[in-house]
Order: C-alpha cells, then structure tokens, then sequence
C-alpha cells in the first residue's frame, strides 16, 4: 500500500499559532504599560495641562506615592523650614515656579517663592502605581501563558501520523497494527470527519478516537483502513 503522511490540519496549525501571537503581543502590550508606557503617559498628559507639547522627560523610578507623601509630610511637620526635596537631585519638569518631581505613578509638586519651598504635595497620576502593578501582572499572566502554549504549538508543528503497512502511527506513539484493528465506527455525536477505531492493545481492547482537525490526511486514511479490513465506510466520512 501506498503509505500516507500526515500532519496536524491547516486549521489548527493556523488557530494555535494565531492565539500564541494573542497571548504574547498582549503580553508584551501589558508588560510594556506596566513598566514603560503609562509612566510616560502620565508625564505627557500633565505637559498637556500645562499647555506644553509632550516629551521625554526625567521619572525618578523611586520616588513612590508612599515617598512622595512622606515626603509632603516631613515638611508639613518642620513648618516649611528647609527643603526636604532636596536630596531628589533636579526637578523633572519646572513650570510657573513649580518644581514637579515626578514619579511612575504621580508627581510630587514644590511651589517655590522667593527661592524656597512653601509648599509640597503628592498628586496621583491618571495611570496610578496599582495600575500599573495590575498592567504588570496581568503581563506576566499572559507571558506565562504564551510560553506553555509555545509548548503545545511545538507539539501541533511537529505532529505526524502516518498509515502504512505497519499499521496506523499517531504522534510517534506506538503503531495500532491492521490486524490489531477490530471495527471502524461513526463519532457517537454523529460529527463529520471524526472516528472511533477500535483495536486489541494488549489484553484489552481499546478505542481510540480519531479527529480529521488533528490529522489532515484522516478521510484518505480511513478509505484506505476500510478497504483494506472491509470494513463499511462510515457515513460521517466527507
């Protein structure tokens, strides 16, 4: 007989390597928002407000809310004497005789008069730090995902099931040799190009269950088993 390879069909081939791009391009969107993106969208979004074209700017990575509130704090507590901001170098962004320091979820402000600071706060940005945490995790969720699925997507490239004289190999496993075959059945849900192939493994006997979506080549193969065993084609074939 003529021996008939095959591989996964192309519509699994096509929805398994489409939703590994899924889960890793909104994986990486995630990882990059949380990280990168709404940082600097926050910085932009207050250059708007202040009628300024937005642009890269200094973020002082470490300056947290919880920071900058301590920090708005400690001069609330010494009555304005001092310059508690003055241990977070430059100022990112000096505007109207504000300084704003500004952090990857929000910007403290310095309000300067007569080269002092009269008064500081802590102002949360649209994009806060919780959404960005929530950005990060969902990321890395979603990378997690990508990189087990990479793992079944391997697996569907690299499948093959072959029909030869040996018998029927699915998946490199071990051959269901013809005369180990005992009868070819219809799927019970009556669905097209889907098979139950019963046979002898041992001293059991053993159906396994075989899908034209897994195995491209599976109406040629089942003509080619019916004929060679006799058995009646099933009328589900297509």
């Amino acid at each position: 007989m003529t021996t008939i390879v095959s591989r996964s069909s192309r519509e699994r081939i096509v929805r398994t390597l489409l939703l590994l791009i899924i889960l890793s391009g909104f994986g990486a969107a995630y990882l990059w928002d949380g990280y990168i993106g709404y940082a600097r969208a926050n910085v932009a979004g207050l250059l708007r407000s202040q009628g300024r074209d937005p642009k890269a700017t200094t973020i002082t990575l470490n300056l947290t809310a919880a920071r900058g509130r301590e920090i708005a704090e400690l001069f609330e507590s010494r009555s304005g004497g001092g310059d508690p901001v003055s241990a977070l170098g430059p100022p990112s962004i000096e505007h109207e005789g504000d300084s704003y320091f500004v952090g990857p979820g929000g910007w403290l402000r310095a309000r300067r008069e007569n080269g002092r600071v009269v008064e500081i706060a802590w102002a949360d940005a649209p994009h806060t730090e919780t959404d960005q945490l929530w950005q990060r995790w969902i990321g890395w969720t979603l990378g997690i995902a990508a990189l087990a699925w990479s793992v079944h997507a391997v697996r569907v490239l690299r499948f093959r099931a072959v029909l030869s004289d040996g018998g029927l190999t699915i998946g490199g496993k071990k051959a269901i040799p013809f005369d180990a075959m005992t009868a070819l059945r219809a799927d019970p849900s009556r669905r097209i190009n889907v098979f139950e192939l019963e046979h002898r493994g041992g001293n059991a006997t053993r159906t396994v269950t075989l899908n034209a979506y897994e195995i491209r080549e599976l109406p040629a193969m089942i003509r080619e088993i019916c004929e060679r065993k006799e058995f009646a084609t099933p009328s589900t074939l297509s």
